[in-house]
């Protein structure tokens, strides 16, 4: 993209920010912007017009946005958010194997991490059993066990060195996992749901509202 035409882009984006902003140019901008649109002077009374319009925008996008706006919070927070995404697809895991706790611990290992409790080292070796923990049980073809070694590698990627890695990894594998398990016609549904309450949990940290 030429000089002109990012600035060109600048320009048109900075529009959402404008009490003024033209509707459908703030619609555009916020899917493609969400984090500045809730900021934005007419997010409140756009979305109370039209709060459907905002819903299902989020259904089509969430996971995008996810994808997107995970390296607006912290490297802590990043690091807690996977540990977060794999913890909510964990009962797939435990369903399957009640007894092998390797991918539960993994996560709060990766918690202790980011709360500077434990060193990198524990990080790796938490990671490690997680991912032996899913190969161990990758021989198994059957949706249930499928979907439970997705969480386990949610587990596993919620432990992986770097922050901004961990999160995306974690996200995607907690998406793959229910899409897994869903049956055909569901999947994508499935997956969706996902995205959005990663989605919203997203935005909890970014709002500051988790402790």
């Amino acid at each position: 993209m030429s000089t002109r035409s990012k600035v060109g882009m600048r320009y048109f984006e900075d529009q959402i920010d404008e009490p003024t902003c033209d509707t459908e140019t703030w619609w555009h901008v916020a899917n493609m912007l969400p984090l500045r649109a809730i900021n934005s002077p007419l997010y409140s009374l756009l979305t109370l017009e039209s709060p459907e319009r905002w819903l299902a925008m989020e259904w089509e996008a969430a996971r995008r946005w996810v994808f997107n706006s995970r390296a607006k919070l912290t490297d802590v927070d990043q690091r807690r958010f996977a540990a977060d995404c794999a913890e909510h697809v964990l009962p797939l895991w435990e369903t399957q194997y009640p007894s092998d706790h390797r991918p539960r611990h993994a996560i709060a290992v990766a918690r202790a991490y980011a709360n500077a409790q434990v060193n990198a080292k524990a990080l790796e070796h938490a990671a490690q059993a997680a991912r032996e923990a899913r190969d161990k049980k990758i021989i198994e073809y059957n949706r249930f066990s499928e979907a439970a070694n997705r969480a386990a590698q949610a587990a596993c990627m919620a432990a992986t060195q770097y922050d901004n890695n961990a999160a995306y990894q974690a996200s995607l594998s907690a998406q793959e996992a229910v899409f897994m398990l869903a049956k055909s016609s569901d999947k994508l549904t499935a997956q969706r749901q996902e995205g959005v309450w990663q989605w919203h949990r997203l935005l909890a940290y970014y709002r500051g509202e988790v402790l």
